[in-house]
């Protein structure tokens, strides 16, 4: 079904992307699509042209897309604040990315390869065109994956609720066994993982873990309280625990720490990389 008469600017230094996406706009119905093969010319081309959506990717020279949103975002021009920006990026796919993306205003970040269909559900967002949906707030608010492994399924049930809606996308596990199958094949950021697994206990999963997934971090939830389970689990490489009952800010305040140590040592990666 084609969408209503839309002008919207394209910019991207990759010219086969660029024309792949002008013409998915353009087969989906909207006109006029321009296009910028570099930050700059989008920056003057959205100045004088004004349009209604701008969907830039990141990594472009001289002015990327951040600093494309930032600029737009500024008062240097008039009403270009109110121009809605969707950055997309196929060399930055992490969780800092869509913060950095958040922080200078952007309506939301896509993640590359995209479909279609999360493009076209982003752009009638952004236009005010569409009701957010539940579904939505993996587009407008990914925190990142997280992974609950508990046998439990009440325990499982609330933390996906609690954790989906602070952004996160959730996948579940039941037992040890669960857990590793999906952790070989699905990339998390976080882990909430048991102590009291049917299959295998949790200090032995939280060890599998650590060798095979050593970027995510692991919150142990568990009901026990003696002092020397707890060291244990802090010395085999548990990030952080949370002690049953748990309430609602236990939960969160832990993801969100979880989400700044994540941050914190992929920055440190990249810059040990850079030296």
């Amino acid at each position: 079904m084609s969408a209503p008469s839309s002008s919207i600017l394209v910019c991207n230094d990759d010219r086969d992307m660029l024309r792949l996406m002008v013409e998915q706009l353009k087969s989906r119905g909207y006109d006029p699509v321009w296009d910028a093969e570099d930050g700059e010319a989008g920056i003057e081309m959205a100045r004088r042209m004004h349009p209604d959506l701008v969907v830039s990717d990141v990594s472009m020279p001289r002015v990327d897309g951040f600093q494309l949103c930032r600029i737009l975002k500024s008062p240097l021009f008039a009403d270009s604040d109110t121009i809605p920006v969707i950055l997309t990026s196929a060399t930055y796919r992490d969780v800092i990315a869509e913060q950095v993306a958040r922080s200078v205003k952007a309506f939301a970040y896509l993640q590359q390869p995209y479909e279609p269909g999360d493009l076209y559900r982003l752009i009638e967002l952004a236009m005010g065109r569409a009701v957010t949906r539940g579904d939505d707030k993996y587009l407008l608010r990914y925190l990142g994956t997280v992974a609950v492994v508990d046998d439990d399924p009440e325990i499982v049930r609330l933390l996906k609720g609690i954790l989906e809606s602070e952004g996160w996308c959730v996948e579940t596990a039941a037992s040890s066994g669960e857990a590793m199958a999906l952790l070989s094949k699905t990339r998390v950021h976080l882990v909430m993982l048991d102590y009291q697994l049917p299959d295998m206990n949790g200090l032995e999963t939280l060890q599998w873990i650590k060798t095979n997934n050593p970027d995510a971090i692991v919150i142990m939830t568990t009901a026990n309280t003696a002092e020397d389970v707890i060291i244990s689990l802090i010395k085999n490489g548990a990030d952080d625990y949370i002690r049953k009952p748990f309430t609602v800010e236990n939960i969160v305040g832990a993801a969100r720490s979880a989400l700044n140590k994540y941050n914190f040592l992929r920055v440190h990666e990249q810059f040990q990389e850079k030296i």
